[in-house]
């Protein structure tokens, strides 16, 4: 792919006067001067490598930053069932998409706590949700326990984003009071308004980073952090060793911190890859606590949205790639 990318960029920097098959005729220019292109093959190979030196100093840069004449392949390594939006929302913007999931999403090994928890939801005055695999958790467990989603009414409910939020809204069809600026645990964490001494409910992951409930306790307030799921190494989707090393990966996008270390195992037990197998790759990254991540595991991040949601994502990507096209609601 490499090769044909090179090509493509020959042409579109060539002059016109020199475009067309590369084989023996005569051409007549307008003055009539008339010569063989294979005489002139050392000075267009010289103009070539000249233009290309001024596009880029590096060999990575350069293939980042041309503009493709095809459309670009994102890979997309989100949980099976969380992959949908994503892939739809880049399809739609033009993009090609290739799934890898590097994680699945899986019920605690033991629930006791969570059940409790949800039976006794009324008690609390906040219920906080930090994904829609949280949601979903809950969702099912209720499912499981026989338990209406009415038995969450009474709390206030906050979401860390937008996605989290219509989770909520679709899976449980309960209002969401509090959607923080960004959909980050340290935004969400400024956006709360409780007071001390109020009980707050935090069904998430089994392991999951402590800003949140850390940051809360500083204030006087009770937390109950409780393991509604765990995340698990995920497993199939298209061959992604393969198609980095023929050369047909533009991008690749991690959506948390587990994603990041997920993928680089996935990689490793599969096919003996490390991270420098993502060295010519662009790394998208959908906020900057994953982007942390993904730097510590030795990547270089080149996307970072100003929203941090799938849409926020897209819309960087296209602005990465250079793609001019219409927003049409998918941005």
């Amino acid at each position: 792919m490499a090769a044909a990318r090179y090509a493509w960029k020959e042409r579109a920097i060539t002059p016109w006067r020199w475009a067309g098959p590369w084989r023996r005729k005569r051409l007549s220019a307008a003055r009539g001067r008339s010569w063989e292109i294979s005489d002139q093959s050392s000075v267009i190979s010289n103009q070539y490598e000249s233009a290309l030196r001024s596009i880029s100093v590096n060999q990575r840069s350069l293939k980042l930053s041309l503009t493709m004449p095809h459309s670009p392949t994102i890979v997309i390594t989100r949980a099976v069932h969380q992959a949908g939006e994503l892939k739809a929302l880049l399809e739609a913007a033009g993009f090609r998409t290739l799934l890898y999931p590097a994680i699945a999403i899986q019920p605690p090994e033991d629930a006791r706590a969570l059940d409790t928890a949800l039976r006794q939801a009324r008690t609390y005055h906040w219920l906080i949700f930090t994904s829609a695999n949280a949601v979903e958790a809950v969702a099912r467990r209720l499912e499981a326990l026989r338990l209406g989603p009415d038995i969450l009414q009474g709390p206030s409910i906050a979401a860390v984003g937008p996605a989290t939020a219509r989770a909520v809204e679709r899976r449980l069809g309960l209002d969401v009071a509090l959607i923080p600026p960004k959909a980050v645990g340290e935004s969400l964490l400024d956006a709360l308004p409780i007071p001390p001494g109020q009980r707050v409910l935090l069904p998430r992951a089994a392991k999951a980073r402590d800003v949140l409930p850390d940051g809360l306790r500083a204030r006087g307030i009770q937390v109950d952090v409780v393991p509604a799921y765990e995340t698990v190494l995920g497993q199939g989707g298209d061959d992604l060793p393969a198609a980095l090393r023929t050369g047909q990966v533009d991008a690749i996008t991690f959506t948390s911190p587990s994603t990041v270390r997920n993928t680089l195992i996935r990689l490793e037990r599969e096919a003996g890859l490390g991270a420098e197998a993502l060295a010519r790759v662009a790394v998208a990254c959908i906020g900057p606590v994953t982007a942390e991540a993904a730097k510590q595991a030795g990547l270089q991040v080149d996307v970072i949205p100003e929203q941090y949601t799938a849409r926020g994502l897209v819309t960087a990507l296209k602005a990465f790639f250079g793609k001019n096209t219409d927003e049409n609601g998918h941005g």
